[in-house]
């Protein structure tokens, strides 16, 4: 029997090859290793920790639905789990799973039970909550604050410790070096946890880079971004503003008694409980995170700016994002009274001093170092430091003292009477805090900015 031929239209031949090529261009499409992503319509994916195999999966989430697997295909791409170094798979812990978390309200206290269970206050844990939920939302927010431990420490590193517990991807670095930052998998999200004091300017510059996203810096070549969360100890008291960006101060009193030890078990058990509920948390609320508008107009730009990150990482608990109203309000009123003891802040005061005294048109940094120090000492400091030190600040405040016979002085003329009352009135210094003015220059700035509080 002759075999049958059966011709097959031109048109459903060339949808029939269209078909082909099309599905063979998508199974050969190269797949993407990915630390995580997050996609415009709220899903996303993260990394899971496979706790039978010791290797990272992958989640694909969205605000209802969640697939764990080793290999996932989502919106015309195949995606894999990055390939990490060794080393750094140990130091960060990433969650098991993802598992209900209930209420934001239940989950905020669970959060804060370990810290006040290992006996710090309630000044300690809540500030410490809210930079918890703000780790877990670094790549939809506009700014991510940075802790500023301060105290004794044996607390403070135990803070440390149960902060890694909780926060998103956390990373214990011993040293703040330039190498030691951008060899980091900053990709991935980290959130810093640094028990080291940033002694050197070059260790707190680029610290407080961490806190902005567009801020880059240059190494071997290329461009790294180290936007990141960070928590730092930074000794037994602030003494620099290098840090000041989007901080969150928190002092660690001294224990009362015996301090607690925080084992291995202990931190394993909290990390258990809590990054598996965070976790899901995050894939549930990540839209409304990106969409927060909370605001609290009357604080200064930079205390602004905190209080919409941490609210931000609250959703759907409107009294836990008023809380934060007094709480930042404590801030600002512990950053006007440090203007009191800055050397920065003296340094403005004792220049507007001499911008009042009569028929002056200039002013050596010898004299304005003698007001300095003559300001601290009637608020209980005694201050040691030379005029070196008070010509450097003039300088970075942004002026240029001249040298003549009798050492460097400032010429007060009217663009210099005016910046340094702008100067005085941007930091809040003590006298501008006091609200009178001495000359029509203060008239001027009170009437046209209004009661202000300094930014922090």
């Amino acid at each position: 029997m002759p075999p049958v031929r059966i011709r097959i239209p031109r048109k459903t031949r060339q949808a029939k090859s269209a078909r082909v090529r099309s599905h063979v261009t998508r199974d050969t499409v190269p797949p993407i290793r990915t630390m995580g992503a997050v996609f415009p319509d709220g899903g996303g994916i993260d990394l899971l920790h496979d706790a039978a195999t010791g290797r990272l999966n992958l989640l694909s989430f969205d605000e209802r639905n969640q697939v764990v697997a080793s290999r996932v295909k989502t919106r015309g791409n195949v995606y894999l789990p990055a390939e990490i170094e060794p080393s750094f798979l140990r130091a960060i812990t990433f969650p098991s799973a993802c598992t209900d978390h209930g209420s934001t309200v239940e989950l905020f206290t669970a959060v804060r039970a370990p810290l006040t269970a290992y006996g710090f206050t309630e000044e300690v844990a809540l500030p410490a909550a809210y930079f918890v939920f703000s780790s877990w939302f670094p790549d939809c927010l506009p700014a991510v604050p940075c802790v500023s431990i301060t105290g004794p420490r044996p607390e403070a590193y135990l803070l440390l410790q149960l902060l890694a517990c909780m926060v998103r991807h956390p990373l214990r670095l011993a040293e703040i070096t330039r190498p030691a930052l951008c060899s980091l998998p900053l990709d991935l999200q980290v959130t810093l946890l640094i028990d080291d004091e940033p002694t050197t300017r070059t260790a707190r510059t680029l610290l407080a880079a961490s806190n902005d996203r567009g801020a880059f810096i240059s190494w071997k070549g290329r461009l790294i971004n180290l936007f990141c969360a960070t928590a730092v100890y930074r000794g037994l008291a602030l003494n620099d503003c290098d840090l000041d960006g989007i901080a969150l101060h928190i002092n660690v009193p001294p224990s009362r008694g015996r301090l607690p030890i925080l084992d291995a078990k202990a931190q394993r058990e909290i990390a258990e409980k809590l990054q598996p509920t965070m976790q899901a948390y995050r894939c549930r609320n990540i839209s409304k995170v990106c969409e927060s508008s909370f605001d609290i107009p009357e604080f200064g730009s930079k205390l602004r700016i905190l209080a919409q990150v941490l609210a931000a990482g609250i959703v759907d608990a409107p009294k836990l994002q008023a809380d934060l109203v007094p709480l930042l309000r404590g801030f600002e009123e512990q950053a006007r009274a440090e203007c009191w003891r800055d050397l920065r802040c003296v340094t403005i005061e004792a220049l507007l001093f001499h911008t009042h005294s009569a028929g002056k048109n200039k002013v050596h940094v010898g004299k304005i170092t003698a007001t300095a120090r003559r300001i601290l000492k009637g608020r209980g400091e005694n201050a040691s430091f030379e005029p070196e030190t008070i010509g450097a600040i003039v300088r970075l405040l942004g002026f240029s003292p001249k040298r003549d016979r009798n050492g460097f002085a400032l010429h007060l003329n009217e663009h210099v009477r005016r910046r340094i009352h702008n100067l005085a009135r941007a930091y809040d210094v003590a006298a501008v805090q006091e609200g009178v003015a001495k000359c029509p220059l203060c008239s001027e700035i009170l009437s046209v900015a209004g009661p202000r509080v300094r930014d922090v």
